[in-house]
């Protein structure tokens, strides 16, 4: 048995159906997974749906079911890289999974702005809520709000102090500073992202993890706000320190203080070395091009939409907190002494 080609229409649930010797009612339900199939009956239809190229379409599906299919994602920050790949990655795993993805942004963390996000909600057919704002103050509001709906976060809890990390950011944050260390670095600094946020504060509990081991001080000489503004005023803390070698919270900051230091006449990696983190689309074209971490957010925001979905059908699959990948970027601001 052979696909269709071009010139033919697409195959519909009744094709499948007549090739696996089974009623489209039966194909139907085993495709929606409402019903458990025995295996060999299963085999005939994902053979007839493989010769025959079928596609679930999945919108048609969507409008016919009685069950809510629209989610909502309450985002913070979605101008920042981290939580707008997270949204990039949710919406699309939400769009393949047949469910329609509202975006509600949280403009500030004051309690009065969370709850008109909340209330901006349309609550007719929603199934559940994606909460994409990783900080303490924002967790705080919403809890304090009677929301009568899934609520799935994407969030991380807070590392130990002492013990190697177990978050991605944590241990993103720890494969930089080892880099330094293994280039013979002594003298390592951090410049840290804002207080408040658990990536924030899992990357410098890292850090000074993998510093202390080393037998090196560990300190924090600045802190930014993620932007480049702020990486760029943290240049003279970094020059007043004496440090070799910087781990910087994120990469816009990180682009910051290359250009502060610069600007002082510092020259990187020869005099500083830098190790940003997120890997953002510029960093391999800056001069010199950013070594970095680099975190599949797009990925982070699909395993979040399906802890969601499954809290919301009671699935089978766990979601992973500390799921996914993370590695070292090594190219020009780094360099060993």
């Amino acid at each position: 048995m052979t696909g269709p080609d071009s010139t033919m229409r697409p195959a519909t649930v009744y094709d499948v159906a007549r090739a696996a010797g089974v009623s489209h009612m039966t194909v139907s339900r085993y495709l929606r997974g409402t019903v458990k199939t025995r295996p060999e009956t299963a085999a005939r239809i994902d053979q007839a749906v493989a010769d025959l190229g079928y596609r679930v379409n999945r919108t048609a599906r969507a409008l016919a079911s009685p069950v809510p299919r629209r989610l909502a994602a309450l985002v913070f920050d979605l101008h920042e890289s981290g939580p707008s790949q997270i949204v990039q990655g949710a919406a699309q795993h939400a769009r393949e999974a047949g469910w329609s993805f509202d975006l509600v942004p949280i403009v500030d963390e004051r309690d009065v702005t969370v709850t008109q996000a909340l209330a901006s909600l349309d609550p007719h057919g929603l199934a559940g809520v994606l909460v994409i704002g990783p900080t303490v103050a924002i967790r705080r509001a919403l809890e304090g709000e009677d929301v009568k709906l899934p609520v799935f976060w994407v969030d991380e809890d807070l590392d130990p102090v002492d013990a190697p990390p177990l978050s991605l950011n944590g241990q993103g944050a720890a494969l930089a500073a080892a880099h330094l260390v293994e280039l013979g670095h002594r003298r390592v600094v951090h410049v840290g992202g804002p207080a408040g946020w658990r990536a924030s504060e899992n990357r410098e509990r890292a850090n000074e993890v993998v510093l202390r081991r080393a037998g090196l001080d560990a300190s924090v000489v600045a802190r930014g706000d993620w932007t480049a503004r702020s990486g760029w005023a943290a240049a003279d803390a970094v020059l007043d320190s004496g440090a070799t070698g910087v781990t910087v919270a994120n990469d816009q900051m990180a682009l910051g203080l290359m250009a502060g230091l610069a600007a002082s006449g510092a020259r990187v990696p020869d005099d500083v070395s830098i190790v940003g983190f997120d890997d953002i689309p510029d960093a391999a074209y800056l001069m010199p091009a950013l070594t970095t971490v680099r975190l599949d957010y797009v990925d982070q925001g699909k395993r979040r939409l399906q802890g969601l979905l499954d809290q919301i059908t009671g699935g089978d699959e766990k979601f992973t907190p500390h799921g996914g990948t993370i590695e070292l970027v090594v190219r020009d601001s780094t360099r060993r002494l």
